[in-house]
């Protein structure tokens, strides 16, 4: 685990040395001996040991099982890799820690067999799939927490089985529910917190017997129907968080009855009737904001302040700010310094103070109660808890129309977390600030257009969520919002004279009076042609989209009318055209030629499910047109080309000198890129096409994948297994490609031939066969075989490389290109193995099996010389024009799609 700092000529129980050490709770590193186990001459023995933020890298060592009487273990904060060892199983822990890691793979059964356990916290890890049905054997179980996890599966009824338990957290589990009715055995509970649930809606679970809650946190669990009323029995609550469900009805009456209750969060819901006062009057924090409330009479003032928010929780306030008093001097900018004082930056720009306190579920005015402040959700606990937590600036008194928003950052960063940490505020949309700013300790701003409706704007925050739940500390880290801009789209008009002469007021109106009754009459000409365009403006605005929206217009100019000149390429999902936007931006342009019988607001709902596929090694979307039947896809245009080019290209100018060092950040980065399609986004993508001329280049040669979900964006039926064939000969697993069997590992097998093809800058089928050897893969296996893997380096290399690191990416490549799926790796695996943070074993292949593979793709698809080729978003001189017709193609030499 690389911890180098202990001393060991100090006895570890003698208190002497470096053996116990602690900076603060999060921490520390320490050991707890007990020397009374046999007395007289006591025999001393390590029972309990804490490394907490310590950097720890790698995987668990089996040897904690040699300390026989360790009995608390805690490795909380780390970088620890892969799953727990089987020889812990007989071991006599009774509390174990290892929150915040890197551990993977399947829920560690081995787990289930250590009957001792009262304490465990698995959370912020990336463990998959089911809970074991042998989980439910821990019954001595006290305090479990799992949050933050990827497992799959409905929550499972033996919970039940832990009766001794008083803490249960399973905040972003990855799980469905609904909660199962054995939940209501859990009677010795004082904290349950459960949230994000997948799976259908289901009614609030049986917790009437959980008369000891002390917490109760059940957000966005998928939970319709109406509150029961046994809420108000649970009078030990102090905190309650249903927020984010589908709850409907009123408040039960006896929800007052919670009188120790610090905060209640019933944010998002569908909550409808009137609001006890004396539960709004009460000294608490309370959220009530996005419901259907409705009120007699006047507001209570206590709806909108320091403690309560009820922005927009009532129905008759969504059209108006509650808490303003209301008033007709419209401003046409805003400037907010977000926690600081009053900042005159120059004559016509003062940057109002935003200094009140803000706590949980917070409404504070701006100093001229022309904005105000909002937030709901609690921020975390500093050692334990932590919630979803938003803030929001709004401000209703401003004109109407197009605004340019700016929002500056001050980056910030944590040494001693920056292995777990990503970062903390994300503006939706922009999660990756951090990275935008280059490093930390510097600024940056951050542009986007807005709409000014019903003379409001609202300017959300969010805090990061799954990936960072319970790691962050409270402080100054990540991306620090520092001061907010709002300026109008357009220009302001100019004030006019009130003594203007009245013919002329006059001979306005007439003209005005003229000009509408023409323009009528072009309204009715034009609205049949124009109710398709809106028909699906509606739905792009719908789906909150993680990118842009570009009019045809647009780009059109970008593009100088879609100019052959511009043009870049053409695959089997349509032309791609390079175009300059009017601010500078150079982009790529698709038009997509779908065949599908995908109708549009299937299209749509794909398209939102690319946008948010955001990660630095895939090809970034910024936006979409869906105009007169045209489907076009806005990517970032890379410089540098594809990887086919620069490796294959026809001449000297097309090719780019690649060194090792490249060669093995670009293989690393297409194995980090998916990674994230395969295990880490939110929807999991089988790309289908990784090949050379999908893996664009930046300008620094960083790898970028595209067309990641064009396949599946085109497709007209498709399921996980069975699939239309899509993909490139040479690149495609024998599994897909003989049986239409498709799953994450036919990725793999293409990201091996990638491999082989950087390291050995030989293109896999860039020439007909006529026997075995003339396939880079066939070639390949056997060299390996001869024991001269080594020879397939790139001779333009001579011995500038390092033969170590070509020789694991080889391996890792014949590793990947098994003929069986279930002997490939995972992604996160080959990402591993080329850090050398995994040990490579021989992926002892042969060449034998290796020819008969080869030759029976070739038998059947030789003769296929069409392509499904993606987005190309890069410049090529020697780009050809394919007339799509099957989608198994040969791969051209070295065409960038």
């Amino acid at each position: 685990m690389e911890k180098e700092d202990w001393d060991f000529s100090n006895d570890p129980c003698s208190g002497k040395g470096n053996w116990n050490v602690s900076f603060n709770p999060l921490i520390r590193s320490s050991l707890t001996c007990d020397c009374s186990f046999h007395p007289p001459n006591s025999s001393c023995h390590v029972i309990a040991m804490v490394l907490t933020s310590q950097n720890l890298t790698g995987i668990i060592p089996p040897e904690f099982s040699e300390l026989r009487y360790l009995k608390s273990l805690t490795l909380s904060r780390n970088c620890l890799t892969g799953s727990i060892p089987k020889e812990w199983a007989s071991m006599g822990l009774e509390g174990l820690s290892l929150l915040g890691n890197r551990l993977s793979g399947p829920f560690p059964e081995v787990l289930t067999r250590v009957t001792s356990l009262r304490i465990l916290y698995l959370s912020s890890n990336s463990f998959t799939g089911p809970l074991p049905e042998q989980f439910g054997q821990l019954r001595n179980l006290s305090v479990l927490t799992i949050s933050d996890n990827n497992f799959t599966g409905r929550v499972p009824d033996f919970i039940g089985n832990w009766t001794q338990i008083r803490t249960l957290e399973m905040l972003g589990s990855g799980l469905d529910g609904p909660l199962p009715s054995s939940i209501s055995s859990l009677t010795r509970l004082n904290n349950l917190k459960i949230s994000d649930l997948g799976g259908k809606l289901s009614s609030f679970p049986p917790l009437k017997s959980l008369i000891s809650l002390n917490t109760l946190e059940l957000r966005r669990c998928n939970i319709n129907g109406q509150l029961p009323n046994y809420i108000g029995d649970m009078t030990g609550l102090k905190t309650l968080d249903l927020s984010f469900n589908l709850l409907t009805g009123k408040i039960p009456s006896s929800l007052p009855n919670i009188k120790l209750a610090d905060y209640v969060y019933l944010s998002g819901n569908k909550f409808t009737g009137d609001v006890p006062n004396d539960f709004i009057e009460r000294n608490k924090n309370i959220d009530l904001s996005s419901n259907y409330f409705t009120v007699h009479g006047s507001l209570p003032t206590s709806d909108c302040d320091e403690t309560h928010n009820a922005y927009k929780g009532f129905s008759c306030y969504v059209q108006h700010f509650p808490c303003f008093l209301p008033k007709r001097d419209y401003k046409y900018k805003l400037y907010i310094n977000c926690g600081g004082d009053e900042v005159r930056v120059d004559p016509e720009k003062t940057y109002e103070a935003n200094v009140e306190g803000q706590r949980a579920s917070t409404f504070v005015y701006g100093p001229d109660k022309k904005w105000g402040f909002s937030s709901t959700g609690n921020f975390m606990n500093e050692l334990t808890e932590v919630d979803d937590y938003t803030v929001s600036n709004t401000s209703t008194l401003l004109v109407n129309g197009r605004c340019c928003v700016s929002q500056f950052y001050a980056l910030q960063d944590r040494s001693d977390l920056s292995s777990v940490v990503d970062l903390l505020w994300y503006l939706p949309g922009q999660r990756r600030i951090h990275q935008a700013a280059g490093g930390s300790g510097k600024p940056i701003i951050k542009k986007f257009v807005a709409h000014v409706t019903n003379n409001s704007l609202k300017i959300s925050l969010a805090w990061a969520g799954k990936g960072t739940t319970s790691l962050p500390i409270r402080g100054v880290y990540g991306p620090m919002i520092s001061a907010i801009t709002v300026e109008p789209n357009f220009k302001p008009p100019e004030h006019h004279d009130h003594g203007k002469n009245n013919t002329l007021l006059i001979v306005g109106i007439v003209v005005a009076a003229v000009v509408v009754v023409v323009a009528l009459i072009v309204v009715v000409c034009l609205w049949k042609r124009r109710r398709h365009k809106n028909a699906m403006e509606i739905e792009l605005k719908g789906l909150d989209l993680q990118t842009g929206v570009f009019s045809l217009r647009h780009i059109k100019a970008a593009t100088n009318n879609f100019d052959a000149a511009n043009k870049i390429g053409e695959g089997g999902f349509g032309p791609v055209y390079k175009g300059v936007l009017s601010e500078g931006r150079r982009i790529a342009v698709k038009k997509l030629s779908s065949t599908s019988k995908q109708g549009r607001r299937e299209f749509v709902n794909e398209l939102g499910m690319i946008s948010s596929l955001q990660h630095p090694n895939l090809v970034k979307l910024y936006g979409c047109c869906v105009e007169k039947k045209q489907l076009i896809l806005v990517y970032e245009y890379l410089a540098n080309n594809c990887l086919s080019r620069a490796l294959f290209g026809k001449d000297e100018r097309s090719r780019i000198k690649l060194e090792w060092p490249t060669r093995k950040k670009i293989c690393l980065g297409i194995a980090r890129g998916l990674t994230f399609l395969h295990e880490e986004s939110v929807i999991k993508i089988v790309h289908r096409d990784i090949k050379a001329s999908n893996v664009l280049l930046d300008e620094h040669l960083n790898a970028k994948i595209s067309d990641f979900g064009l396949a599946k964006l085109t497709d007209e039926e498709n399921t996980h297994s069975t699939t239309r064939i899509a993909g490139t000969y040479g690149y495609m697993a024998p599994e897909y490609a003989m049986h239409g069997h498709l799953t994450e590992k036919a990725d793999v097998y293409s990201f091996g031939v990638i491999a082989l093809e950087i390291v050995s800058g030989k293109s896999n089928s860039s020439v007909k066969p006529s026997d075995e050897l003339e396939f880079l893969l066939d070639h390949a296996y056997v060299m390996k075989d001869r024991g001269c893997l080594l020879d397939l380096v790139d001779p333009v290399l001579g011995s500038d490389f390092a033969k170590e690191e070509a020789m694991l990416i080889l391996n890792v490549a014949l590793m990947c290109t098994n003929k069986s799926p279930g002997s490939r790796p995972k992604m996160s695996q080959v990402v591993k193995l080329i850090e050398g943070k995994t040990a490579m074993s021989d992926p002892k292949l042969s060449a034998a099996t290796s020819k008969h593979k080869a030759l029976t793709l070739r038998t059947l698809f030789w003769q296929s010389e069409a392509s499904t080729s993606g987005p190309r978003t890069t410049d090529s001189d020697d780009a050809q024009e394919n007339t799509s017709k099957d989608e198994i193609v040969e791969e051209p030499e070295s065409e960038c799609e």
